[in-house]
This record gives structure tokens, C-alpha cells and sequence, in this order.
């Protein structure tokens, strides 16, 4: 009898697992790149490849929780072959994470098969329509990353178009590149261009050097950026500039000393510095 429950338990728990991949993402079952490839080819479809690891949690979260759902599967079973690799066990992943520009895990990638090239990428977990709108936009060739790139670099630099190419950059974990593009955007921008309710939350978000010229053009012209027609501006303008002059005046261990003296120490700093600034003290320090 007891057996007999066993085996109906375990039945079940199998029919689950099966019915959960039918309704979820159909991925390969070969590991081979080339075949992925040459039945891409063949169908007429992008690649999907789900770069993932043993010890990821992220990853485990999605393969359990997203990748299984109807709608996310419907989606890239009609658009994508997909592909899972574990990057440091399956062959053929391990030889295309660095081509791939794999730097962390999850990394969702998508794949021209006629190229081979990558032509967008989501890094990190996120829920299902976070992972069919990323995908969905690649259906369209002018929205990939590699055509934004190509935008960029021919000189396109229209705010609407800016936003669209960090948000792609950023998706695809390229961080380093976001710093590199907002930058360059914000410097190019006077002080009746930056001090905007549309360009406010782009420096708040993105600028994080506090000597940059934006920031600095923000010290010295506070009650212009108090001024932005947002709710709580001025809370926001005081905790931004706090919060980028702790962070780059301050070593590790003498925020570990401060912290350890006083909780309040290093907004105390802070305010010292705003108090200066608003007392036209131009020094960036407080102190040196």
C-alpha cells in the first residue's frame, strides 16, 4: 500500500515537472552551439541562451519561476530556439562567455544565428513581462543593441534617443559604458539645459562622481536646482550631493570610525558641507 502511494506521489510530482516545461520555454536538448545555430538557421528564428550556474540563485529563480509560465513560453517558442548553458560545465558555454561579454550571472542573451553576434542582452532576474518586453524589443532590428550602437556612433544624440540607449546598455549589464554615454550627454548640456524636471532624475540616477561637471555646476548653483518643479526637490537636490561627497571624500575605514562614534556622523559632514555652500564657502571639503 505504501509503496503503491509512493509511486502515485512521484507520478505526480513527474507530471507537474512535464507539464510545467510543455506550458513553459521549450529549450534544446543538445548543448551543441552548432547545431542551435544551424537549426536557427533553419526556422528562421534569433537565439535564446540562458546563461546559468550550479550555485546561482537568481538563475534557479528563473528557470523555476519564469521560464515555466505560459504566456513567457508562447512568447519564445514562436520567436526564439533557446538554449541553456551552464558556463562552467557545458562545453560549448564555457567557449562563448567571453564572446558572448558574460560578465556576471544570470545573463540572458540573445543571438543573430546569421552572425553569431549578440544583439542585446538582460543580466540579472526579473519577472515575466520584464523578460518579454527585453525580448520583444529585439524583434525589431532597428531596436538592438548593436543598431543603437551603430545610431550612437553616427552621431544621434536626441534626449528620447539617449534614454532608449542607456536603458539598452544598462539591461545588458554594459555599466561601465551608461557612466561613459551619460557623461558625455551631461556635459555637453548648459545650466538652463540640466536644471529640467525631464533631466533632474537622469543626473540623480546616473551622474555619481561629485567633482564631474555636472555636479559641481549643481554646488554652485543650488537654488536653481531647488527650484525644479518636483516633489521634495530640494530634500532630493541636498540627499544627492550628500550622498555622492560621502562616498568619494571618505576611505572605508574612516566611515567604519565615523559610523562607529556617531550614526549621524557622516550626514552631520554632509550638512556641514551644504551649510558651507549655502554660506558661499567654495570649497569642496570641509576641511583641506
Amino acid at each position: 500500500m505504501k509503496r503503491c502511494m509512493l509511486l502515485n506521489v512521484l507520478l505526480w510530482v513527474l507530471g507537474v515537472s512535464a507539464f510545467a516545461q510543455t506550458q513553459g520555454i521549450a529549450f534544446e536538448t543538445s548543448r551543441s552551439w552548432k547545431k542551435v545555430v544551424e537549426k536557427a538557421r533553419e526556422e528562421g528564428k534569433l537565439i535564446f541562451v540562458d546563461c546559468y550556474a550550479d550555485w546561482c540563485g537568481p538563475c534557479k529563480q528563473l528557470a523555476s519561476q519564469v521560464f515555466t509560465q505560459k504566456g513567457v513560453g508562447e512568447f519564445f517558442n514562436r520567436h526564439f530556439v533557446n538554449v541553456q548553458f551552464n558556463v562552467e560545465k557545458d562545453a560549448d558555454g564555457k567557449a562563448n562567455v567571453a564572446k558572448w561579454g558574460v560578465a556576471s550571472l544570470p545573463t540572458l542573451v540573445f543571438i543573430d544565428p546569421k552572425t553569431e553576434q549578440v544583439i542585446g542582452k538582460l543580466v540579472g532576474a526579473g519577472d515575466a513581462a520584464w523578460l518579454v518586453e527585453g525580448a520583444k524589443a529585439l524583434l525589431d532590428p532597428a531596436k538592438r543593441l548593436d543598431a543603437l550602437v551603430a545610431r550612437y556612433n553616427a552621431g544621434e544624440r536626441e534626449p528620447a534617443f539617449l534614454l532608449e540607449f542607456i536603458k539598452a546598455l544598462g539591461g545588458a549589464g554594459m555599466n561601465a559604458e551608461v557612466q561613459q554615454v551619460v557623461k558625455e550627454w551631461l556635459d555637453g548640456l548648459s545650466l538652463d539645459q540640466l536644471a529640467t524636471p525631464q533631466m533632474w532624475p537622469i543626473i540623480m540616477q546616473f551622474e555619481n562622481d561629485p567633482l564631474s561637471k555636472t555636479l559641481l555646476m549643481v554646488r554652485d548653483h543650488l537654488d536653481r536646482f531647488y527650484a525644479i518643479p518636483l516633489e521634495n526637490q530640494q530634500a532630493m537636490v541636498d540627499a544627492t550631493l550628500m550622498g555622492r561627497w560621502c562616498k568619494r571624500q571618505w576611505s572605508f575605514p574612516q566611515i567604519l570610525i565615523l559610523a562607529f562614534m556617531n550614526r549621524s556622523g557622516l550626514m552631520l559632514l554632509s550638512i556641514i558641507w551644504i551649510r558651507q555652500k549655502r554660506g558661499q564657502e567654495k570649497r569642496w571639503l570641509p576641511y583641506g
